[in-house]
């Protein structure tokens, strides 16, 4: 027993192309959402170039990549969501944004937040006759 409804092959494929053809056509972006990701591209080509800059004219490097990355993710971040991508295109992408965030905000104080060394309590007399590197306090 076969349907009367039925469609041939062709005709399905005629109806899956007019759809496709529709979706395409209403996935455009609204022109407000276009300004947007341009105005967002551009803020954080703007940081790219001032970066450049001072690096350029001698400025630790260092220095400028740990001021100017973080605004420069979270530009990237931003642009990502308004340029219109889904939940699961950005997560691997968000989930890399923080990691390098996290590693230039956490190289920052792990050398800053390193305990200072003891000092050396021993007599005078005991640290004249030892050489320098190789006391109790010395670290391996």
């Amino acid at each position: 027993m076969q349907q009367e409804d039925a469609k041939s092959p062709a005709e399905l494929r005629k109806e899956a192309d007019a759809l496709v053809s529709q979706a395409q056509q209403t996935d455009a972006a609204p022109p407000k959402v276009d300004a947007l990701s341009l105005s967002v591209l551009t803020f954080v080509l703007i940081i790219v170039g001032l970066m450049t800059y001072l690096i350029r004219i001698g400025r630790n490097g260092e220095s400028v990549l740990r001021a100017f990355g973080v605004p420069m993710i979270i530009g990237a971040a931003v642009f990502l969501v308004v340029a219109g991508f889904s939940e699961h295109q950005i997560t691997p992408v968000i989930g890399l944004l923080g990691t390098i965030a996290g590693y230039l905000l956490g190289k920052a104080t792990s050398v800053e937040s390193r305990p200072p060394t003891a000092p050396d309590t021993r007599p005078a007399e005991v640290r004249a006759d030892t050489p320098p590197g190789t006391g109790e306090n010395t670290r391996h």
